[in-house]
């Protein structure tokens, strides 16, 4: 499955309503379903970093925007490490 496709079955999760955005409501109904602490401020600042456009919800492109930075920030890493090896041929 592609990665696009993946992130867009994990938005439709949260996309309770299916209006194609997540609002406050759906966001910590789901939370709370996953077991988070709906009471914790950092979900309303996870909203708001998110909400690029301001309108008080997360679309589509705003989700895969994050969802895309968060993958970027785990796996260059693993890359760097990956290439790395390549050249340590001596394993020092």
């Amino acid at each position: 499955m592609d990665e696009i496709e993946e992130i867009k079955e994990a938005f439709d999760i949260f996309d309770i309503d299916k209006s194609g955005a997540i609002s406050v409501s759906e966001l910590l109904k789901s939370m709370t379903t996953l077991g988070f602490d709906t009471k914790n401020p950092s979900i309303f600042s996870m909203i708001k970093d998110m909400d690029n456009n301001g309108n008080g919800v997360i679309e589509f492109d705003e989700f895969l925007d994050m969802m895309t930075a968060r993958i970027s920030d785990v796996n260059p890493r693993e890359d760097l490490e990956r290439v790395f090896k390549l050249f340590d041929d001596d394993k020092t």
